[in-house]
């Protein structure tokens, strides 16, 4: 079963589909939001992290409830394209330094001081890179434009209308609350199913993982609506396709880190070996 539902205790069956559209979207964006106003004071990479988790599922949110909206009905969100990129060159680096590169320096090191000295050198290159990363987004953050825009984006959920069938709603929807949740997500889980069949390369695995995240967060947004059954398999395959594809991802963006800061010799030689062999496991 999910870890942590958006609305495990108020979704319900009984609910209006712009109702239940509503309360998703703003808990989603006001979980991105708490979590955003942390990354101007805290230092923990977790905040990145989560804060990014928080956009992923107000962006799903947006999917699930797109034939309920209004056909006009569109968040003003794009002034926040320059911190997002931000945050998530930031959670790149942090991964990088915390997750991936640790348990390969033994392989490289093997014991010889040339190379812990090339090693300690490339943490030391990616730590101040993610310090003044870390900078930049708080910089974005504190621009009028990406304010605006947070506060904008409060007023539309604010604004956004409850009644059975507002203005330029789509009106072929049809069915109780209960059934459309199954049909949207069973719809995802088809998608799903599709893409991963052609996932054979990296650009086709990391769009096969996107999938797989939005399916996770659709399953946590709606699971009160859902069939327990599909609910806990459907969920436990999205969560073990995404960590699969996952692992082979963060090292081909920690070696094209490297490469962008323009790191030469040998722990950029090998992290370049890890990726190939990585990529040939997880196709």
């Amino acid at each position: 079963m999910p870890e942590t539902p958006l609305l495990a205790s108020r979704l319900n069956p009984k609910l209006s589909r712009r109702k239940a559209a509503k309360w998703v979207l703003n808990d989603a964006f006001r979980e991105f939001a708490t979590h955003l106003a942390d990354v101007g004071t805290s230092e923990d990479p977790e905040v990145v992290h989560h804060t990014r988790i928080g956009w992923r599922r107000f962006k799903t949110a947006l999917w699930l409830f797109k034939p309920t909206l209004p056909t006009t009905a569109k968040p003003p969100t794009a002034p926040l394209r320059p911190l997002l990129g931000g945050l998530g060159k930031l959670r790149n680096l942090e991964v990088a330094l915390k997750e991936t590169l640790p348990p390969l320096a033994q392989a490289y090191i093997a014991g010889d001081a040339h190379r812990a000295g090339a090693w300690q050198a490339l943490l030391q290159t990616l730590t101040q890179a993610a310090h003044q990363q870390r900078q930049a987004v708080r910089a974005t953050l504190q621009q009028a434009s990406t304010q605006h825009s947070l506060q904008a984006t409060t007023q539309w959920l604010k604004d956004l209308p409850i009644a059975k069938r507002p203005p330029g709603a789509n009106t072929k929807i049809a069915g109780t609350l209960h059934q459309w949740a199954r049909d949207r997500v069973a719809h995802l889980h088809k998608e799903l199913q599709a893409q991963r069949k052609l996932a054979v390369d990296a650009e086709s695995q990391h769009r096969t993982r996107i999938l797989a995240k939005r399916m996770r967060y659709a399953i946590e947004a709606l699971h009160p609506l859902l069939p327990v059954l599909h609910t806990r398999n459907w969920y436990a395959q999205a969560r073990e396709l995404q960590a699969h594809i996952g692992a082979a991802r963060d090292i081909t963006l920690a070696s094209a880190l490297v490469d962008e800061l323009s790191l030469k010799g040998g722990p950029a030689d090998f992290l370049r070996g890890v990726q190939y062999q990585s990529c040939k496991a997880c196709a």
